[in-house]
């Protein structure tokens, strides 16, 4: 479980591990150990916090034994966020305690945080794959690079690990300080301290969060912050944790854009209640993260009227943003102020079927052609435009017109769109005839410059062009 210690704690040094031609020896046996002890799991502990306690408790030396007897594989190397082989260590647990690996996943990982917004199908799948496998490939989707580096130390408190003690009797890594964009402690408001721990490359060492990890000395995550930055992560920091804490995310990500849009509307941040005033939120998203960006540098760009991420979250196909961004927009978002709170968004409205348009059959108004009342003529588009419809019709000989229905059903006068076909012969007996063209596009019902520009989408480049005498 990736984690190397930049100065080594004391009593574990080289003499601690097992040679491997010991460790070959007993590898036929391995499997078939069976744990008579188990330390008892503390409330939001990390997996690999666990596994630390029951190395040191059960004073097992030999790193393949454990990683085989908790999580059921050999190799070096597990994952701190989303570790594998949970399967294997639910079973190991004492019964009596009635923990599955379901319950594994989602009180002591960091699965319920990454997946709170991604897709429903695939976190299923990597759920699946901690449980059974060791293939952390799977997971890479998960961890999308965010406005936070990736935590290259474990994280703790020194005000938790007092209390910690005291309740306790002993201390532990807990969950919610390894999410990289939690810097100080959502309990204490106290900036969180860098331990020993180095987790930025893959190691199967295990260290308990005790002194020698945890040194009273040890350096804080990052410099001093101001009581206005403070306040703003403590209110980031509680929603992450309670989403750390859900165990459903199936209805949040479809539901997501649109309590977006509608609390937008309601922020005065809608262009008539149908569009997005990117530019006003742009400007206060910039005001509101100007604190945040001299943390996190990333998170705002100046050169953008709205940073990518925010119109990301907004647009029309749900995207597998990273939750943190979910968690800092919805931040942003109460912190503003109501424009008018019975503001609503015009919803989009369902496509009209032909029958809400009206009884038909529709008369083809081809002024060329002397068409009976069936229903040659069919609708083939319709478009809001306020509380009108903009219908588009087409008939049989390919003469299509639009009119607007209007909202207390009555129909405006009918737009030519595309005359069809049978324009050539018009055009052809116009010339024959020695027609002029205001003649012949008067008899068509359209002007001359009508009348040419039709004619050029029939690829029709001879009509006329002088009166007759």
């Amino acid at each position: 479980m990736g984690d190397k210690l930049t100065r080594r704690p004391k009593g574990l040094g080289r003499a601690s591990f097992v040679h491997r031609s010991q460790q070959n020896s007993r590898n036929a046996t391995i499997g078939k150990i069976k744990t008579t002890y188990f330390p008892e799991i503390y409330p939001n502990e990390l997996i690999y916090s666990i596994a630390a306690r029951y190395t040191k408790h059960a004073g097992q030396r030999n790193v393949n034994n454990i990683n085989n007897e908790l999580f059921g594989f050999h190799h070096n190397g597990n994952s701190i966020d989303l570790p594998s082989g949970l399967g294997q260590l639910a079973s190991v647990i004492p019964q009596s305690r009635n923990i599955s690996a379901e319950d594994l996943i989602s009180d002591h990982t960091l699965f319920p945080f990454y997946t709170a917004y991604a897709d429903h199908a695939y976190s299923k799948r990597v759920k699946i794959d901690m449980k059974n496998s060791f293939n952390v490939g799977k997971r890479i989707a998960l961890r999308r690079k965010s406005f936070a580096n990736p935590i290259t130390h474990l994280r703790f408190c020194k005000d938790c690990q007092n209390e910690m003690n005291d309740k306790f009797g002993e201390t532990y890594w807990r969950r919610d300080h390894q999410l990289q964009h939690i810097i100080i402690c959502p309990d204490h408001s106290t900036i969180l301290s860098d331990s020993n721990v180095d987790v930025s490359h893959p190691s199967s060492l295990y260290y308990a969060a005790d002194n020698n990890s945890c040194p009273p000395d040890a350096m804080n995550c990052i410099q001093d912050l101001s009581d206005r930055q403070i306040s703003q992560l403590m209110r980031i920091n509680h929603r992450s944790k309670a989403l750390l804490n859900a165990h459903s995310s199936v209805e949040r990500l479809s539901k997501a854009r649109d309590e977006y849009l509608d609390t937008l509307v309601r922020k005065g941040l809608f262009r008539a209640s149908k569009q997005i005033n990117k530019k006003q939120l742009g400007q206060r998203l910039h005001i509101y993260l100007s604190d945040l960006a001299l943390i996190w540098p990333d998170l705002a760009s100046p050169e953008q009227d709205c940073p990518g991420w925010a119109l990301s979250l907004l647009k029309n196909k749900p995207c597998n943003n990273p939750a943190v961004y979910h968690v800092v927009f919805q931040d942003f978002l109460d912190q503003q102020p109501d424009a008018d709170s019975s503001a609503t968004r015009i919803a989009r409205k369902p496509r009209l079927k032909e029958a809400d348009i009206g009884p038909g059959p529709w008369k083809c108004q081809n002024p060329l052609i002397s068409h009976p009342e069936t229903d040659t003529v069919r609708i083939v588009d319709t478009k809001y435009i306020g509380s009108d419809v903009l219908v588009r019709f087409r008939c049989k000989c390919e003469y299509t017109y639009t009119q607007r229905r209007k909202a207390n059903g009555s129909f405006s006068p009918p737009m030519l769109s595309e005359f069809g076909s049978s324009l050539r012969p018009h055009i052809e007996r116009a010339i024959q005839e020695g027609w002029s063209l205001k003649k012949t596009a008067r008899l068509a019902k359209m002007n001359a410059v009508t009348l040419e520009r039709h004619a050029a989408k029939l690829g029709i480049s001879d009509i006329p062009k002088v009166k007759s005498t």
